[in-house]
């Protein structure tokens, strides 16, 4: 999963950005909600944040999707900016066994913004 190289580059530096933190949710979320959230993003160092993020840009399983038979859940939100729609439905496409689940009016948070889709495609997932 790429990650833009100016958030790399930004938490590199030792900088958080707020606005790439807002960036992640949907323009239909509660503004409270995303206030809240950058606030607790803020508390985090940049250098564990920047860990985090460049593993997630350096890690590629896409040759070995065929060969996981594990059934997968693939929750998304509907404004993902970051991992979108587009990408949850190449899994799909490429994993045997998968489900596929698009929270609407959701971003990158979507077990934030819409707990209950979330909770519900779980449910739905587990008990069929």
């Amino acid at each position: 999963m790429k990650v833009l190289p100016q958030v790399l580059a930004s938490l590199a530096d030792g900088r958080i950005n707020d606005e790439f933190a807002r960036f992640s949710f949907s323009s239909q979320t509660d503004p409270v909600l995303i206030e809240a959230e950058i606030e607790k993003y803020r508390h985090n160092s940049p250098l564990v944040l920047y860990s985090d993020l460049k593993a997630c840009h350096e890690f590629d399983l896409t040759e070995k999707l065929s060969g996981i038979i594990t059934p997968a859940l693939l929750i998304v939100g509907e404004d993902d900016m970051l991992t979108p729609v587009k990408y949850a439905e190449f899994l799909k496409t490429h994993l045997p066994d998968a489900a596929l689940e698009i929270i609407k009016s959701a971003g990158h948070f979507a077990m934030l913004e819409d707990p209950i889709a979330v909770n519900s495609a779980i449910i739905k997932f587990i008990r069929p």
